[in-house]
């Protein structure tokens, strides 16, 4: 492994069963307002999503480069080094910190999106709330809370808080833009602030200007119809009017890909999404 930021190979996704799908942020444009409205006989969709070929190079980071090494180095690998997998895969192919969902439903199930919230422990951000600390999703002017969990007791200049400074870019196939930029400096202080998206096909990162190896993904949804995926690389969404939709899967790194399914009243679907890599071949 070298050290290094922002190295990527390159990944294309491959959807079982059909065509290839180039990388993408790309959704479609935004249409009316979601409605929540009765669902008779209403399906589901259930899967997993996986990868086959070599994942990216890890990110490395030295911490003696970092503010507060003694207090972060129980996020490192022992060595002075903090490693960030932005692409975790197991022995068996199944990808983790993935979002499946359906793009453009306008009616269905309620949707009472209560808000995104992120944790700063231990030198690094965590997404709360999903089954992915690395991944989360947000909606369109929703709230985003900000929460700093670290101080160092064993430092008397520390021992109110170890400032992270957030810093949010909305990132699309246009342009990488700043959200906003905090300072988040002591134990115990939440911010909160308006996710305020200008395009369509965009997603977020965040990362601290302090400590570059933290970092989350999201993704904006716009109904109630997705899912983070589980430790086995599992989804399940239900409560699905039915009909004809694309149904896409996104991880923040290898992109984003679509397929169109057909959805039976009262009927489970089953659907698979496998990345591969250029370099290798998809899984049988």
């Amino acid at each position: 492994m070298t050290e290094t930021k922002h190295t990527r190979n390159r990944i294309l996704p491959i959807l079982l069963g059909a065509a290839l799908a180039l990388p993408s942020a790309a959704a479609p444009e935004r249409a009316g307002a979601y409605e929540a409205a009765a669902v008779e006989h209403p399906a589901s969709l259930t899967g997993h999503v996986t990868f086959s070929g070599e994942p990216t190079e890890p990110l490395i980071f030295k911490m003696k480069n970092f503010p507060n090494e003694r207090y972060c180095r129980k996020i490192s690998d022992g060595k002075g080094n903090r490693i960030v997998q932005e692409v975790r895969v197991d022995g068996n192919g199944v990808l983790q910190d993935a979002v499946v969902g359906i793009a453009g439903i306008r009616q269905g199930k309620p949707f009472d999106f209560k808000g995104t919230d992120v944790t700063a422990q231990d030198c690094q951000f965590l997404v709360e709330g999903g089954p992915s600390t690395f991944t989360g999703v947000v909606v369109r002017d929703s709230e985003i809370r900000l929460l700093n969990n670290d101080a160092d007791p064993k430092d008397p200049e520390l021992s109110l808080g170890i400032a992270h400074n957030p810093h949010s870019f909305e990132i699309s196939n246009l342009r990488i833009r700043t959200l906003f930029k905090v300072p988040l400096s002591f134990k115990g202080q939440v911010i909160k602030k308006k996710v305020a998206l200008k395009q369509p096909d965009s997603f977020i990162k965040m990362e601290c200007d302090i400590h570059d190896f933290m970092e989350v993904y999201f993704l904006p949804v716009d109904n109630p119809y997705y899912a983070v995926v589980d430790k086995n690389g599992s989804y399940k969404i239900d409560g699905i009017p039915p009909g004809v939709y694309k149904l896409f899967a996104w991880h923040p790194v290898l992109g984003r890909m679509e397929q169109e399914v057909t959805l039976s009243p009262g009927r489970n679907l089953e659907h698979d999404f496998l990345f591969v890599s250029t370099n290798g071949e998809p899984s049988k």
